[in-house]
């Protein structure tokens, strides 16, 4: 068992490293190690904007993903990286294998700031307003519903000239 983990351990250092060298640009404003690009008003905006609308899609195509069990057709257009898309297909999943299904209500969403860190890259912080139901299967309520306010942020990036989702923290 400790054998595997330390190769789990040494595989997960490798990627985290060849991920930092690939968008250096981007880990080296976070890190302090150098000044966030200059960039003109107007490729600021275009970013901002961007990374804005990639937000609200994800937050919308995740809502149906729960809502659906995570029909795949749902995941086929959203807006985030397979990564992103993963980790909320193995939390659907694990609610599925518990025989719970939750639906959930977005009543507001506050984007609390926008960072554009580079031309192709942002930070969305948000303050997101949500109404949760827990159901079984068969539709039947399993537990009152339940009011939750999420702070997360949303680190997106232009990929072939669409805006995606490619990286999420939330807290509750």
């Amino acid at each position: 068992m400790k054998r595997l983990l330390a190769i789990i351990g040494m595989g997960t250092v490798a990627f985290v490293a060849v991920a930092m060298a690939q968008e250096w640009e981007v880990f080296a404003v976070w890190l302090g190690r150098a000044p966030a690009p200059a960039m003109s008003e107007a490729v600021r905006s275009q970013a901002v904007g961007g990374a804005e609308r990639a937000v609200e899609g994800w937050i919308s195509m995740m809502r149906h993903l729960y809502g659906s069990g995570g029909d795949r057709r749902f995941s086929e257009r959203a807006p985030a990286s397979e990564a992103v898309l993963a980790a909320t297909l193995f939390d659907i999943e694990y609610l599925a294998r518990t025989h719970r299904r939750q639906v959930m209500d977005l009543i507001r969403l506050e984007k609390t700031g926008t960072l554009a860190l580079s031309p192709k890259h942002a930070r969305v912080a948000t303050r997101e307003y949500w109404v949760v139901h827990t159901l079984a299967p068969d539709g039947r309520e399993l537990e009152p519903e339940k009011a939750v306010v999420a702070e997360a942020e949303y680190h997106v990036a232009e990929e072939n000239r669409v805006w995606v989702v490619v990286a999420t923290r939330r807290s509750r």
